[in-house]
């Protein structure tokens, strides 16, 4: 008899927990069964408590975990972080996935993430996010310094399955912690670099909800904390692999350049001088590097020696904050 592998769930319960119901029926009924559910509900809300409570009647399945949230970081994005981080602490499961309350997943995602991981014994898996492909879906599996090269893979938990060695010994909270809301960003990469080999689905089957934002009152996507982020991971591979540090300045590089385009459109001087400075400096790194695809290094070229003109432009196309997420959304 097969013994199948215990897969830890861990839902992360915000006070926002209209949709919890939808999502974890969606948990409960997924076709692969042998599964550790994990609850994770901030203490100071009765209602979630409650919540949760009459959930885990429904299913053995089901644990619960009550925790207590900073004032000073109060927001959603901040309390799915230590949800997660919480959740992965009290997993017992050989594989461990995360998903949003808010959010909905197919029946057989689980099985299907599963399945590949065991199949190409590969330690990450993960799900096209913007598939349109209704059918069995193409699985691409990469060794490590080819997944990043690919660009495919994304940079946020959601939609990933994730064999729970990866976590050993990373210093978890202190990563997702990191200020600006790029917690996901900063711990990704770190897995991915552990793991031997990475495959991506060419299948939706995570559905996510996602709030509107305003970029510069929402600290999601802040210069400073942009700059850490990119800074962070330049180090961390600088005395490791060329080639992934020639793909963290490009990275960089294009996080300024989008940065500057975003500010123009704004008609933030001080802002704009202090921005080109840093990606002309970034650039000079970057013109060289053999890695980055030529329509990047055009783009690139372009805005540092024609800098006024496409400030100009940016204006005219109405750049939003998008051009930016694309630019920290890749491990």
């Amino acid at each position: 008899m097969r013994i199948e592998s215990l897969v830890s769930v861990v839902v992360a319960v915000s006070k926002k927990d209209d949709n919890i119901y939808g999502c974890v029926e969606c948990i409960m009924e997924q076709s692969y069964q042998n599964l550790e559910i994990i609850l994770v509900y901030d203490a100071t809300c009765e209602r979630s408590k409650r919540i949760c409570n009459n959930l885990s009647i429904m299913d053995m399945r089901i644990k619960i975990i009550g925790i207590l949230q900073d004032k000073e970081k109060s927001s959603h994005e901040d309390f799915r972080t230590l949800a997660f981080y919480e959740g992965l602490l009290q997993a017992k499961g050989s594989y461990i996935t995360f998903v949003d309350n808010r959010d909905r997943i197919r029946k057989d995602m689980i099985r299907y993430l599963l399945r590949t991981c065991t199949k190409y014994q590969c330690q990450i898996s993960s799900l096209s996010r913007k598939s349109t492909n209704f059918g069995k879906g193409k699985i691409r599996v990469y060794r490590r310094n080819a997944a990043f090269l690919s660009r495919k893979f994304t940079s946020e938990f959601n939609g990933k399955l994730f064999d729970i060695d990866l976590f050993e010994d990373i210093n978890l909270l202190e990563l997702l912690e990191k200020e600006g809301g790029y917690g996901d960003n900063f711990i990704l990469y770190r897995l991915y670099y552990r793991a031997k080999k990475a495959a991506i689905i060419d299948k939706q089957m995570y559905y996510e909800v996602k709030e509107k934002r305003n970029f510069f009152i929402d600290k999601q996507i802040q210069l400073n904390n942009g700059i850490q982020l990119f800074k962070d991971r330049i180090n961390f591979f600088k005395d490791k692999e060329r080639t992934l540090l020639d793909l963290s300045h490009e990275y960089y590089c294009m996080f300024l350049a989008a940065y500057y385009l975003y500010i123009a459109r704004n008609k933030k001087e001080k802002d704009m001088e202090k921005v080109l400075a840093s990606f002309k400096k970034e650039y000079d790194r970057v013109r060289s590097n053999i890695i980055t695809p030529i329509n990047r290094k055009i783009f690139l070229s372009l805005l540092y020696y024609l800098p006024g003109l496409c400030a100009g432009i940016a204006r005219i196309l109405a750049i939003d904050y998008s051009l930016l997420k694309k630019c920290v959304s890749r491990i």
